[in-house]
């Protein structure tokens, strides 16, 4: 590979506040994309050569729950409206397609259907919306929301793995235009990707939805993006860190990077300067490539450099 012909896609992560003022999370989405825009312009390939262009290609992951805050009133709370939502959603990603970054945005929503869903909505890096990935496993917590298992088997039994593979490409693997060709990532939100067992239902059949994807699907990465309780029991607080710490390197060790990120507040919006829930950073085949700081706002990022990436065109 000469120099000349390495291109770059590269991942911000943002251990930021989910909170409950839709303009403050505006302001919060566009600071961040500020920063990955303007350091994009000054970090360079592993392989720098002087003149040379390198074309980067950048993503910017964010909190579950990140642009509604993640509370079950998400519609009513301060008069707001679905419409309301949705211009926050249009000022964000209007401002990332002006910078030229890609983003996986995560919010609650309402789906074409009229369910309302816990959802990361991914936009390339020419501000086209490529998919909706929902989240599967709801828990308590979001009983106003809809998942597989409450919308479509209720009961959850009787659904082959053949099913469940399919649903795991058409939900949860997004293919990226602008990586070399094949490069996909594979998305999922908190209890998605964690299992929930402590939450888990005993008539419930809930396969390992991250397996499926390294299984069948052959991501390039797992995107990850998470809200998780904190705060409540310290006993519990460790418990939960234990086990999302082993399982995202545990994942990861079965074959891919995974590319965390938690929100730095309480789950429901309440102001935190304690441990996050899990660690947010980087695993690359179980092994820890970026560590971030288990407190507070951090952006980080990752990125891999590739042959002759194809760019993307306006539609």
């Amino acid at each position: 590979m000469s120099a000349d012909e390495i291109n770059v896609i590269r991942f911000w992560g943002a251990q930021i506040p989910v909170g409950w003022d839709l303009k403050k999370q505006i302001e919060r989405a566009k600071d961040f994309i500020d920063h990955a825009s303007e350091c994009d312009k000054n970090i360079l390939p592993t392989n720098y050569k002087v003149g040379v262009n390198r074309p980067t290609y950048s993503y910017l992951v964010f909190p579950e729950g990140f642009l509604s805050g993640y509370f079950p009133d998400f519609l009513e709370r301060n008069g707001r409206t679905l419409e309301d939502l949705i211009e926050a959603e249009h000022e964000v990603t209007s401002y990332a397609k002006e910078k030229g970054v890609g983003l996986f945005l995560s919010t609650l929503y309402v789906d074409d259907v009229g369910f309302k869903r816990n959802q990361c909505r991914v936009y390339d890096t020419k501000g086209n919306f490529l998919k909706a990935v929902n989240k599967t496993y709801t828990t308590e917590y979001e009983a106003c929301l809809t998942g597989r298992i409450t919308d479509i088997d209720s009961n959850g039994e009787g659904i082959e793995d053949a099913n469940w593979r399919d649903y795991v490409l058409e939900n949860n693997i997004v293919d990226l235009p602008e990586g070399p060709m094949g490069y996909r990532a594979a998305v999922f939100m908190c209890n998605d990707f964690w299992g929930a067992q402590m939450e888990l239902d005993s008539l419930d059949h809930r396969p390992c939805l991250p397996r499926l994807a390294l299984q069948y699907h052959n991501p390039s990465i797992i995107i990850h993006c998470s809200n998780a309780v904190r705060g409540n029991n310290r006993l519990y607080d460790m418990i939960n860190w234990n086990w999302h710490s082993s399982w995202l390197e545990m994942i990861s060790a079965c074959g891919s990077v995974v590319f965390s990120v938690d929100n730095s507040y309480k789950m429901d919006g309440t102001p935190w300067s304690g441990k996050t829930a899990s660690p947010s950073g980087v695993w690359n085949i179980g092994d820890v490539n970026v560590s971030v700081p288990n407190y507070g706002e951090h952006y980080f990022h990752w990125g891999q450099e590739f042959l002759n990436a194809p760019k993307t065109e306006d539609k």
